[in-house]
């Protein structure tokens, strides 16, 4: 009963032991990440404030269990001797009576010494033990998440792709949230066609890459590729056609060849030689030391925003995927790596169905098809020629307040 209530209190504390711990890494990994805008802002001692607040609830969870397991203790000792006295009390009482032999008597006590040294082990281990519980718990706990979003039992395996991507009355909504991101949007993008989508924040730009790569499934409508539901196809097989460069680039601490080479495991040097030029990174890359050989650095502070950007292009083309993701990819660039990056852009999207998202509009006028979204909806659509045809249409707006910005900014 000692053992059983001891366990339990002490699994119960384990378990905030484990939380206030992750606790601490978290606020250790985010301050660490955001060192920058700390010394910036000069908060020094805001942060460490908040680290040491962090900090204190953990030390207290663990002299918590601490101050437990030494009153556990002492108390099974306690117990140990309670009951090997007893044993001789009564014993004894028998022997004096009759009713038991000496020899009996010290069966019993060489049982109970053969009983009480496993427990008191087993006592000494509890803490180690409720620890690793609370520890596994939280392990099998994420490895139980179901994700929302798998393959079907009898998912096909799609080898080849033409890259004609179809939106079929979409209508999508994040979890938890009411309000409809996408509301009724269809259009069809036909294979080696150049589609970009532009429009305000919160338009829904973004979403729409998201349901392609099937991040998300949309809770009415279909999203297509070659005429295939999504839904019905092995996301690793037609992920494997796709190639995707992000806003927010990410890159490993690693070699610049590794990184390129990421989404093609058995690339050869020519192959990333070659994604390099067409994504106009080999040249800076050449100049380098080490080349090929250098060490980024965590995602990537030791370059400047252009040259991540052609090391992502380089990354995603270099699995010559049939589709090709862009989203917002220039909105970090300033003007001279926007034009090395428009450079590269035009000589990788050759003969792939591509789709960006843009903010800057100057990137997109050679578009075959350009779609303005606004309210989850699709508002206007056309080539950029078409679009400034429209009097008073919402694109033309947008593009001529973008050129006077650049007008006045260059002044």
């Amino acid at each position: 009963l000692a053992v059983q209530k001891f366990g339990r209190r002490l699994k119960n504390i384990s378990y905030r032991i484990q939380e206030r711990s992750a606790d601490v890494f978290a606020a250790l990994q985010e301050i660490l990440s955001s060192v920058k805008i700390v010394h910036g802002f000069a908060t020094y001692e805001k942060e460490n404030e908040r680290f040491k607040r962090i900090n204190r609830e953990s030390v207290k969870a663990v002299l918590k269990a601490g101050r437990l397991n030494s009153i556990y203790t002492p108390v099974m000792e306690l117990l140990g001797a309670m009951g090997v006295a007893a044993v001789f009390w009564y014993g004894g009482y028998r022997v004096i009576n009759g009713h038991m032999t000496i020899g009996d008597l010290m069966a019993f006590i060489g049982y109970i010494g053969i009983i009480t040294t496993p427990v008191r082990r087993m006592g000494s281990n509890l803490g180690n033990i409720q620890q690793a519980m609370a520890a596994a718990h939280r392990i099998f706990s994420v490895l139980d998440i179901e994700p929302s979003i798998k393959d079907k039992e009898d998912a096909i395996e799609i080898k080849d792709i033409k890259g004609l991507i179809e939106f079929d009355n979409v209508w999508f909504k994040y979890p938890d949230d009411d309000e409809y991101i996408l509301k009724g949007v269809s259009f069809k993008i036909m294979p080696g066609q150049v589609f970009a989508i532009v429009g305000p924040s919160g338009a829904g730009k973004t979403t729409i890459i998201d349901l392609i790569m099937r991040f998300y499934d949309p809770q009415k409508g279909s999203v297509k590729i070659d005429g295939y539901d999504v839904r019905d196809l092995s996301m690793r097989s037609f992920r494997q056609h796709l190639g995707f460069v992000p806003q927010d680039v990410i890159l490993f601490n690693a070699t610049i060849s590794e990184n390129i080479s990421y989404a093609k495991a058995n690339a050869t040097t020519e192959d990333i030689i070659w994604a390099a030029k067409i994504s106009n990174a080999h040249e800076f890359i050449d100049k380098m030391e080490k080349g090929y050989d250098t060490i980024l650095g965590e995602r990537g502070v030791r370059f400047s925003g252009g040259e991540r950007q052609r090391i992502s292009i380089a990354r995603a083309v270099i699995k010559n995927p049939k589709i090709f993701l862009l989203d917002e990819a220039t909105s970090n660039l300033d003007a001279s790596s926007e034009s090395q990056f428009q450079e590269a852009l035009k000589k990788v999207l050759k003969g792939r169905t591509t789709i960006i998202v843009a903010h800057r509009l100057s990137t997109i006028i050679f578009a075959d098809k350009i779609l303005y979204l606004e309210n989850g909806k699709i508002v206007e659509e056309g080539t950029h020629n078409e679009l400034m045809n429209k009097k008073n249409g919402k694109y033309r707006m947008l593009f001529e307040l973008q050129t006077k910005e650049n007008i006045f900014a260059s002044l």
